[in-house]
């Protein structure tokens, strides 16, 4: 696993699950302004330099040309599910079934889970997060360990917060790519950690 991490940044790191993804310092455009972004009953905050690339759905600089995050998504599912907690514990999840996501992401190697919580008039709402990492199905030339034995570096990083709100599963989804995570890792983890939710008769 160590190896694998070997491909980030050696300034500013996240810490996640004891080995840290590392990214370099965001810029401080990103952290002076903020836009907040409503879709499909969820809401979350992104840097206000930052505009919408269709039609990946992603996100990119204004000023800098540069693409930031690949995909960002809000999913709803029904669901009987009172609270995100009747999954189990966050670390015994796996995302990709429990949430009906993306099947290929049952390959990711998880690199953190937590739990969040949103406080508000009518309760605390609770969030379970995942931070992912995958790799290539097949490595690069020149970029395997130990002959392709031990794999090969991290080129998709996935960040994932789930609450249960008013009967709905609600997902939301930062896909990143291995250079977009190394030079805003944490404005998206901002972003993901913003991520809110209508609070109704469960969470």
């Amino acid at each position: 696993f160590f190896l694998r991490a070997a491909w980030t940044a050696t300034t500013g790191s996240l810490l996640l699950s004891g080995a840290p993804l590392n990214v370099l310092a965001d810029s401080d455009d990103e952290a002076s302004s903020s836009t907040t972004i409503v879709e499909k009953g969820g809401a979350y905050t992104v840097p206000g330099a930052w505009d919408r690339a269709a039609p990946t759905r992603g996100f990119r600089d204004r000023f800098t040309g540069l693409d930031v995050a690949t995909r960002v998504s809000v999913i709803v599912t029904p669901t009987t599910l009172t609270s995100i907690t009747d999954l189990g514990r966050a670390e015994n999840v796996v995302p990709a079934t429990s949430l009906g996501l993306n099947p290929d992401l049952v390959r990711a190697d998880m690199v953190a889970a937590a739990i969040r919580k949103q406080p508000g008039d009518k309760g605390t709402l609770v969030f379970y997060t995942w931070d992912l990492a995958l790799t290539p199905q097949v490595c690069p030339p020149g970029d395997q360990f130990g002959g392709g034995v031990l794999g090969c570096s991290y080129d998709q990083i996935v960040l994932i917060s789930a609450c249960i709100s008013e009967g709905s599963l609600r997902t939301l989804v930062v896909e990143a790519s291995a250079a977009e995570w190394k030079n805003h890792g944490i404005a998206l983890r901002s972003l993901r950690d913003s991520f809110s939710a209508p609070r109704g008769g469960s969470g």
